[in-house]
C-alpha cells in the first residue's frame, strides 16, 4: 500500500523491504510485518461458530495480503547481562541462547549481551572442522580463535552425531528459564535454573532458584566452586593426624613390637575433639582470588578426594607429622632412659633398671608428647591447606575469623585432658615438657614453608597464558591463565561487547598507559642484559675503586659496588613507549607492579626524589668509602635510611590499596609477585638496614672510646692537680 492509500505491486518494493528488515535485525529489533486483507462476507458466524471462524480466517490469511508496513521493536538486555556473561567467560562457562527470535536479530542481541564477541560468525557447517578446532600436543581441545556459530532450528534437526558430541560433550549442562514452556529442558539439564519470578511450573521442575535477577548466577558459580574446594581441604586437613598418624602407632606395635606410642584414648581425642573444630573452620573459608578464572572440573572425572589429594594428605603432610611425632616421643624416652634399642622388637620388655611404673609414665608423657606434637603441627598445616593454589601473603589469614577460635579450642581441649593431675593415671596422659610445644611450632613452620613451594612450583607450571607479544600480534585476552575450550554456537571467550579487550598486560586491566608499545625483547634476552649490565657496572666500579686506593678490603669494596649500583632514573610519562633496552626492563618489572607506568603520585614523587637525591648521595656515599673518609658513615645511615624508609613507604601503599578498595597491581601469577615485587624490592631493606646497623655500632663505638679517653683524661688530671697540691 502506497502513501496514498493505493494498492502496488509487492514486486518491486521486496528488495528495499528486505534491506530494512535486515538493517533491523542487526541493531536488535525483532522486527513484525503488518499486513491486512479485507473480507467482505464469512460463511462462519464467530460468535457461534468461533472454532470455524477462526480456521476460515487463518485460511484466507495465507494469500492476498496487503503490506501495511514493518513494526521494529527494540527490548535492550539489563544493564548487567554483559558484565555477568564476560564473567561467566572467564570463569570458563560456556554460554548458549536458545531464542525464538530471527537468525540475525538473535546473533544481535547475542553481541549486545557479550555472548558473541568476535567479528566472524561460522556457519554450521564449521563445526567440528579444524578452523573452529585443533589439538595440541597432549590431545585436547585448545582454542585457536574467539569464534562464535548462530544456528537456527532446522539447523539444529541436521546435526550429526559427530557434531552433537563436538559441540556438548564433556560437559556439564546448566539451563536458564522462567516459563511453563521451559520446564521440560529445566527438568533435562543437569542443573535447571528458575528464576524467581518465573512460572509456578518451572520453579517446581527447577534444581536452583534465583531470586534476585540472572546476576545471581555468579554468587551461584562461586560458591558452588568455594563449596567444593573447602570440602577438599576438610578433607586433606582431617586425614593426616586423624588417620595416618594414628595408624602408624598401632602397625609399630603389632609389627615391630614397639609400645603403642599414641594411646587409643588420645586417637579419640584427636578425631572427635581437636580437629573438629579446625575442619568446621575451613568450611567457612572465603574464596581464593582465582575460583572465577580457572575453568570448570569435569564432574565425570574429577573426584573429591583424588590422587593429588592422597599424594598431599598422606604423602606428605601426614609422613611429616607422624615422623617427627615418632622422633621427639622415642626421643623424650631415650632422655628418660628408656632407650629406643631396647623398644625395638621388645614386644613388652623393658630394661631391669627401670620398673613397671617408670615405664609407664615415661610412655604416658611419650603419648601425651606424641598428641601434642599433632595438635601444634596441625595448626600450621591449617594455615597451609586452607588454600590449595593462592599463597599464604595472598590469601591472609585474618579473611577467615574462625581459624584463631579453632586454634585455641585445640589447645585449650589439649590442656585438659593432658594437664590436671587427678585424670593422669586414669586416662593414661603426662604433663608435657615446655619444649615439646615449641619443637612442633618450627616443624610446622617448615610444612608452612613447603607447602608454599608447592603453590609456586604449581603457579608456574599451570600458567599458559602468552604474556609477552609483539607490537605487531593483537595482545591476548587477559586475565586468563588457563587454556579453554574454543567457543561453539552463541558463545566467544573474553570481555563484553560493552567492553574493549586490554591493550596491555598489566594489572588493574583497565588502567591506561599512555602510548603502551610491547616488548621486542623476550624475557630470557632481558634477563641477561640486565645480569651483563649490573656485571659491567660492578666490574667497573671494582676496577676504579681498586686503582683509587689499592688497599681497600673486600666488604669495602661490596658497599661501594652496592651505592653505584642503587643509581637509576625513571622517565614516567614516555616510559611506556620506550623501546630502549632500560625502558624494556623497565616495563618487564613493571609486570610486578603497573604504578611505575601509571604515573602514580607516590611512586613518582619516590623515583623522582631517588633520581635526584638518593642517587647522586650514592655515588658521594661510594667516593667516602674509597678515600676511607670519617664522613661516610653519617652520609651512609642517611642514604640507607632512605633506601629503608621508602621501600617500607612502597609495601605499605600497595598493600593499603589491595586490603582497602581491592586494587592489585601484580599480575596474579606468584613469580611476579615473589620473584619481582618481594624479592627486588626485599634488598632494599635488608642491606640497607645492615648498613645502618654497621654504621651506627662504629659511631657508637667511636663515642665509647671517646668517653673512655675522656674518662681517663679526667682521671689523670686529678691525679695530677692531687700531686701539684702535694707539691705545693
Amino acid at each position: 500500500m502506497a502513501p496514498d492509500g493505493s494498492i502496488q505491486s509487492l514486486h518491486q518494493a521486496r528488495q528495499t523491504i528486505e534491506t530494512i528488515k535486515n538493517r533491523w535485525s542487526a541493531q536488535g529489533k525483532r522486527v513484525l510485518l503488518l499486513a491486512q486483507k479485507p473480507l467482505e462476507s464469512t460463511t462462519s458466524d464467530p460468535i457461534a461458530q468461533p472454532r470455524e471462524y477462526e480456521n476460515e480466517i487463518l485460511g484466507r490469511a495465507t494469500s492476498g495480503l496487503i503490506l501495511i508496513g514493518l513494526v521494529g521493536i527494540f527490548d535492550p538486555p539489563r544493564d548487567e547481562i554483559p558484565e555477568v556473561v564476560n564473567i561467566l567467560h572467564g570463569a570458563g562457562v560456556r554460554v548458549f541462547m536458545l531464542t525464538g527470535d530471527f537468525k540475525i536479530t538473535a546473533a544481535a542481541i547475542a553481541r549486545q549481551c557479550g555472548i558473541i564477541t568476535s567479528h566472524q560468525v561460522d556457519h554450521v557447517s564449521h563445526l567440528g572442522s579444524r578452523s573452529v578446532l585443533e589439538k595440541d600436543t597432549t590431545g585436547h581441545e585448545s582454542e585457536v580463535v574467539d569464534r562464535a556459530m548462530v544456528m537456527s532450528g532446522a539447523d539444529l534437526e541436521d546435526l550429526d552425531n559427530e557434531q552433537w558430541s563436538t559441540l556438548f560433550s564433556k560437559a556439564n549442562c546448566g539451563m536458564t528459564g522462567d516459563g511453563v514452556n521451559d520446564a521440560p529442558s529445566l527438568k533435562q539439564a543437569d542443573v535447571g535454573i528458575a528464576m524467581g519470578n518465573g512460572s509456578q511450573v518451572a520453579l517446581e521442575a527447577s534444581d536452583m532458584v534465583l531470586l534476585d535477577s540472572f546476576a545471581a548466577i555468579i554468587e551461584a558459580v562461586r560458591y558452588g566452586r568455594v563449596v567444593y574446594d573447602n570440602l577438599k581441604k576438610t578433607v586433606c586437613y582431617l586425614l593426616p593426624a586423624g588417620s595416618f598418624s594414628e595408624f602408624w602407632p598401632v602397625m609399630t606395635n603389632v609389627l615391630f613390637g614397639m609400645p603403642q606410642i599414641l594411646s587409643s584414648f588420645l586417637m579419640i581425642i584427636i578425631c572427635c575433639f581437636t580437629d573438629c573444630a579446625a575442619a568446621t573452620a575451613v568450611a567457612y573459608e572465603a574464596p581464593e582470588a582465582d575460583v572465577m578464572t580457572r575453568r570448570p572440573r569435569n564432574a565425570r572425572k574429577d573426584r573429591l578426594v583424588d590422587w593429588k589429594l592422597i599424594l598431599q594428605a598422606y604423602g606428605f603432610i601426614g609422613i611429616i607429622e607422624t615422623a617427627l611425632s615418632f622422633t621427639v616421643s622415642f626421643w623424650y624416652c631415650q632422655k628418660s632412659g628408656l632407650p629406643f634399642s631396647s623398644l625395638w622388637f621388645g614386644f613388652g620388655t623393658y630394661p631391669d633398671n627401670l620398673t613397671t611404673d617408670e615405664v609407664t609414665a615415661i610412655l604416658n608423657t611419650a603419648s601425651s608428647i606424641y598428641l601434642v606434637n599433632l595438635v601444634v603441627m596441625q595448626w600450621f598445616s591449617l594455615l597451609a591447606l586452607r588454600t590449595r593454589r593462592l599463597s599464604i601473603f595472598q590469601h591472609p589469614v585474618w579473611h577467615n575469623w574462625y581459624l584463631a577460635p579453632a586454634i585455641l579450642f585445640s589447645f585449650v581441649i589439649a590442656i585438659v585432658f593432658l594437664y590436671p593431675q587427678s585424670r593422669h593415671t586414669t586416662l593414661g596422659t603426662s604433663t608435657v615438657p615446655p619444649e615439646f610445644w615449641f619443637l612442633p611450632m618450627a616443624f610446622g613452620f617448615g610444612i608452612v614453608l613447603l607447602d608454599e613451594g608447592r603453590k609456586f612450583v604449581g603457579d608456574i607450571n599451570n600458567t599458559t597464558t602468552t604474556l609477552y607479544y609483539t607490537s605487531s600480534s593483537p595482545p591476548p585476552s587477559f586475565p586468563t591463565t588457563m587454556s579453554t575450550r574454543p567457543v561453539l554456537s552463541l558463545l566467544t571467550k573474553g570481555n563484553s561487547s560493552t567492553t574493549t579487550n586490554p591493550t596491555h598486560p598489566y594489572y588493574p586491566l583497565e588502567i591506561e598507559i599512555v602510548g603502551y608499545l610491547a616488548n621486542d625483547y623476550s624475557v630470557p634476552s632481558l634477563l641477561g642484559i640486565f645480569a651483563a649490565g649490573c656485571a659491567a657496572i660492578l666490574g667497573f666500579t671494582h676496577v676504579v675503586a681498586k686503582a683509587r686506593n689499592p688497599g681497600l678490603p673486600k666488604g669495602e669494596i661490596l658497599r661501594i659496588m652496592w651505592f653505584v649500583l642503587c643509581y637509576f632514573a625513571i622517565n614516567h610519562r614516555s616510559m611506556g613507549s620506550l623501546q630502549d633496552v632500560f625502558g624494556q626492563l623497565w616495563k618487564e618489572y613493571a609486570l610486578s607492579d603497573s604504578r611505575y607506568l601509571t604515573q602514580d603520585p607516590f611512586v613518582l614523587c619516590m623515583e623522582t626524589i631517588t633520581a635526584f637525591s638518593w642517587g647522586p648521595l650514592c655515588f658521594f656515599t661510594a667516593s667516602l668509602i674509597t678515600k676511607q673518609s670519617p664522613l661516610r658513615h653519617p652520609i651512609q645511615i642517611i642514604v640507607s635510611l632512605g633506601q629503608l624508609y621508602g621501600d617500607v613507604l612502597y609495601y605499605a601503599t600497595s598493600l593499603f590499596d589491595y586490603y582497602s578498595y581491592g586494587v592489585y597491581y601484580s599480575r596474579p601469577e606468584r613469580y611476579y609477585f615473589w620473584g619481582y615485587y618481594v624479592l627486588m624490592n626485599w634488598f632494599w631493606i635488608m642491606i640497607p638496614g645492615y648498613l645502618i646497623y654497621e654504621s651506627v655500632e662504629i659511631i657508637a663505638e667511636q663515642f665509647r672510646v671517646v668517653d673512655r679517653m675522656n674518662k681517663t683524661l679526667k682521671g689523670k688530671g686529678q691525679e695530677l692537680d692531687a700531686e701539684m697540691k702535694k707539691l705545693k
